[in-house]
């Protein structure tokens, strides 16, 4: 009983996400997608978001697409809590890949130079393989590209193309094993 109602909610706020994204939002049919209390989904207008069957999404995760970007997320990929994923360009993840709690993906970030921070972006397509793990606290940069079958341990910067499949770790990301 209890998670018929956890569903049920679950397909409450998939609706009213729908709703409030317009078409720009796209669902695979299949497996249901889960959003847990307080996941978020915004799709601004002129930008496109592809979410696949069984996708998970926990407690506070975000997902963001920005004007004109692309967010594709492939089926049955799980977000644990508190994910952020935000798409200034494109962002592509591999089917069946899992993030760890607080894991982090940007395909953008602040242009700073000698004068100091500006609120421009520069931004660079960025994409996850397939059956990745996506360590807890870790962060995925702009232009990174992770191949499939790769794990990236907790608190990592992957800053570049990761290329072969194993254990990557650290800051910047350096395989390990």
């Amino acid at each position: 009983m209890r998670k018929l109602l956890k569903w049920g909610v679950s397909a409450l706020r998939v609706a009213a996400c729908r709703i409030s994204n317009g078409g720009r939002l796209k669902v695979a049919p299949g497996r249901p997608l889960y959003l847990g209390k307080g996941a978020r989904i915004r799709v601004s207008e002129g930008a496109s978001c592809e979410i696949g069957s069984g996708v998970y999404l926990s407690r506070g995760c975000l997902l963001q697409v920005n004007g004109g970007a692309r967010l594709s997320v492939a089926s049955g990929v799980f977000f644990n809590e508190s994910v952020r994923v935000v798409a200034q360009e494109r962002v592509e993840i591999g089917e069946g890949t899992l993030f760890g709690p607080n894991a982090c993906v940007y395909d953008h970030d602040h242009v700073f130079d000698a004068d100091g921070v500006h609120g421009d972006l520069k931004s660079a397509p960025t994409s996850i393989g397939e059956r990745c793990w996506i360590g807890a606290n870790a962060l995925v940069t702009r232009g990174a590209s992770v191949a499939g079958r790769i794990c990236v341990g907790g608190g990592s910067v992957v800053t570049r193309s990761l290329e072969d499949p194993g254990i990557y770790a650290g800051s910047p990301a350096r395989k390990v094993k």
